[in-house]
């Protein structure tokens, strides 16, 4: 009552209460969190005590010590490198699988579709964990085989936020024990951002849930990477980037259309 400061992280924290994308960008628990009256300065983060309780089980598998003297520290560049990259290619299996079109390339450069920046990176995002998961991989396993552990990270306030929450949905993934028609839907999910229509439009081979409270589930980590990857949209140079992967893809898909015309007026009697 006497703090406006301490005030506002009161609202702050009641909203983190109902909110998950806010708990995962504060770093703070779900239900009723502690406040902590001093943070130690040499860290830039809030409070250990504020992390998911599930941090804790995902530590024991991993070091933890982290230096910057590492010499095997993976650089930031190549990370987001391998992610866009990631990006690009997913984008041009869904589009040769009919899962995207030109026109929601198109739709996205208006702002009138999150499909690019945010289906399909929480797509990708994903597609990291299962692989990670299937491969026995304490962290998490690229497309192009870079495998990033809570050794090699790259140093940040960026990684620093984004790691430990990945390591958190990648362990509630787990728990799931997801079949393959079950990850299929949750590739739906996460792409359509739980569009009913888009869903039913595109048969990938998934089945329908029987387990209702596992769909609940399922769909509540979708909407987690759906927020996750919203505001990796809005780091710098992010827009920059989808250009570019929004550009590759639709070269290619012009490409097809192409090779596909071609075809047709080739074999015309």
């Amino acid at each position: 009552e006497n703090s406006t400061k301490r005030g506002l992280l009161y609202v702050i924290a009641s909203l983190s209460i109902f909110d998950e994308y806010t708990n995962d960008l504060l770093y703070l628990q779900e239900a009723r969190p502690r406040y902590c009256e001093q943070i130690s300065s040499s860290s830039s983060l809030l409070p250990v005590k504020g992390l998911h309780e599930q941090v804790e089980a995902i530590r024991t598998n991993e070091p933890l010590i982290r230096t910057p003297s590492i010499k095997n520290t993976l650089k930031a560049a190549l990370i987001w490198d391998s992610f866009f990259q990631a990006c690009e290619d997913i984008g041009k299996e869904l589009l040769r699988d009919g899962a995207i079109g030109l026109q929601d390339l198109d739709a996205w450069r208006h702002s009138k579709n999150k499909i690019v920046n945010i289906g399909i990176p929480a797509y990708a995002f994903l597609d990291c964990f299962l692989r990670s998961i299937k491969s026995g991989s304490i962290g998490f396993l690229m497309r192009d085989h870079i495998d990033i552990t809570s050794v090699n990270r790259p140093e940040g306030r960026a990684f620093d936020w984004l790691y430990e929450p990945m390591c958190i949905i990648k362990d509630q993934i787990r728990s799931l024990n997801l079949q393959e028609t079950e990850e299929l839907y949750f590739y739906k999910h996460c792409l359509y951002g739980g569009g009913a229509a888009r869903i039913e439009s595109w048969q990938n081979g998934d089945i329908p849930f029987h387990d209702e409270n596992k769909r609940a589930q399922l769909e509540g980590i979708s909407r987690r990477l759906q927020g996750f990857c919203l505001t990796l949209s809005r780091l710098p140079t992010s827009r920059h980037r989808f250009f570019e992967v929004v550009k590759a893809i639709e070269h290619e898909g012009k490409n097809s259309i192409g090779i596909e015309s071609e075809y047709e007026t080739g074999a015309a009697p």
